[in-house]
């Protein structure tokens, strides 16, 4: 499945009512609920963990014991990085033992990584 359709439909789908032709305020949002997306369709959520290894060749790596897949560089919708005190970053920079915050989605087979930030080694591993 391409990396674009599956972002697309894997967050929670959120239309302004602008869009729907209904004059509201602009934080009013409509929210298409789980059971009313396609079939196959995946929810995204987000993690804490660190990194355990990263396979440079398949550009997967293993965060607190899953697996996460990095897809091509070359994708439309490229995995967005982000390292400690920097607005950039790239997979080929994770390293072992790296705290991060990982945003992805989960099919039967596999997590598709949509976004990583690397947190400080003292960071809080739970999301509150």
């Amino acid at each position: 499945m391409n990396r674009l359709i599956l972002v697309v439909i894997s967050m929670f789908l959120t239309i302004g009512n602008q869009a729907l032709g209904e004059e509201q305020s602009d934080d009013s949002l409509v929210f298409v609920a789980p059971e009313d997306m396609d079939e196959g369709a995946v929810m995204a959520s987000t993690t804490r963990g660190v990194v355990e290894s990263i396979n440079l060749e398949d550009r997967t790596a293993q965060i607190s014991g899953y697996t996460y897949d990095f897809g091509d560089p070359n994708d439309p919708l490229p995995v967005k990085v982000t390292m400690l005190n920097s607005a950039f970053g790239a997979f080929e920079l994770l390293l072992p033992n790296m705290k991060v915050e990982i945003v992805y989605g989960e099919t039967e087979e596999i997590r598709l990584a949509v976004t990583l930030q690397q947190l400080a080694d003292d960071a809080e591993m739970e999301i509150h």
